[in-house]
């Protein structure tokens, strides 16, 4: 026997099984009776069962063929099943995707894509890890993540990954308001704001170093950098508790800004900082040459078009 049995003779034979009629059997199969009577005929051939006992006036199932007619409705009833999920597998409606994302894309990029998405798949799955660019980058490389979102660092230089650019956001330097640097007269300089401590969120080397040229040092400049972390709790309390001065994205203390409680002193330091080298950046990261799986490619196009003020698409392109 071969192992692999065909389906649609199966079928036949439930629907022979169920009605226990041969003609009205082959008509729910859309076969005439002679096609119909040669599908039973090959698989009891195929089998080595007798599965009817049939005569001129009735047709019967032989202890055998009740057997194997329990096992085919079961076989056919989960062939179904995995024909259904894998249509939904295609569509990205169901399934699992794993993805990496930075704090900053945490704060900037994912708000309102997720939801949105689980309102239009809610059977889709979502495993996000978030961590710090290196460890990102690890997970991508090792496929334990499809992609990730955070900054791109060297990786625009390196055909082995495909990125897509995200709006990048004002970055700046950030202290609290009874700071120190801010005692004589609110114009520190730049190698005023270099005596102390600094803090970041998910600080990568090559942002290290960006920010060292912006302060006009060389880019293998030690930078006071004490703190390097992936929670904006533990930079924010570590600003108000001491002399930290938190370099980071704009956006997330702007309540605080606002409030008083937080001054932005990277408008106030002399030489002034060009604002083009005090910009957070982001981008959609994967590796070349692989195929994402319908649901990271749904995913991907979600965060995209949400982005770039765009409706969700309905499903993969």
């Amino acid at each position: 026997m071969k192992e692999i049995i065909d389906l649609r003779v199966l079928h036949h034979f439930v629907l022979a099984a169920e009605e226990l009629n041969f003609a009205r059997a082959a008509a729910r199969a859309h076969l005439s009776q002679t096609p119909f009577g040669r599908s039973i005929q090959s698989l009891e051939e195929e089998l080595g069962l007798r599965l009817f006992d049939r005569t001129t006036r009735s047709v019967a199932l032989t202890a055998a063929g009740r057997q194997v007619f329990a096992h085919a409705r079961t076989l056919l009833m989960h062939a179904r099943g995995f024909s259904e999920e894998m249509r939904a597998l295609s569509g990205a409606e169901s399934g699992a995707v794993a993805f990496g994302a930075s704090q900053f894309a945490v704060d900037s990029v994912l708000p309102g894509v997720l939801p949105r998405l689980r309102a239009q798949a809610p059977g889709l799955q979502v495993h996000v890890h978030i961590a710090q660019w290196e460890d990102l980058l690890a997970d991508l490389d090792a496929e334990r993540i499809e992609f990730f979102i955070a900054f791109p660092g060297g990786l625009t230089k390196r055909s082995d990954y495909r990125l897509a650019d995200l709006p990048s956001q004002p970055a700046s330097f950030f202290c609290r308001a009874a700071h120190p640097l801010l005692a004589a007269g609110g114009t520190p300089s730049r190698e005023d704001t270099l005596r102390y401590p600094w803090g970041a969120l998910d600080i990568s080397n090559t942002t290290i170093e960006t920010i060292a040229v912006a302060m006009g040092l060389s880019p293998d400049a030690a930078l006071p950098i004490q703190l390097n972390c992936a929670s904006k709790e533990l930079l924010y309390e570590a600003m108000l508790a001491n002399d930290m001065i938190a370099v980071t994205w704009t956006s997330w203390l702007a309540d605080r800004l606002a409030s008083g409680a937080v001054v932005d002193i990277g408008q106030l330091v002399r030489p002034a900082i060009p604002k083009s080298l005090l910009i957070a950046r982001c981008a959609l990261v994967q590796r070349a040459g692989r195929t994402l799986s319908p649901q990271a490619r749904r995913l991907c196009e979600a965060i995209l078009a949400a982005r770039a003020g765009r409706h969700l698409p309905s499903a993969p392109c």
